[in-house]
């Protein structure tokens, strides 16, 4: 017995389907300012390794390194 197209998706599934939808939209907006942040972090943690290194290589003090 062929399956009529309104009866083919039942109405729960697509009950389910909104949010993630949804969710996916806003992940989709806020995706840039979440890289920015994780970019700025990464970012932040090498200069910071690297000044340190810098200090303990030379025996700078802050003073000299800005």
């Amino acid at each position: 017995m062929p399956v009529a197209p309104k009866d083919r998706y039942p109405r729960g599934r697509a009950q389910n389907a909104g949010p993630r939808f949804a969710d996916r939209k806003w992940d989709n907006y806020f995706r840039h300012a979440v890289a920015k942040n994780v970019f700025n972090m990464l970012d932040n943690f090498a200069w910071w390794r690297v000044i340190r290194m810098l200090r303990q290589r030379h025996r700078w003090r802050w003073k000299d390194v800005r």
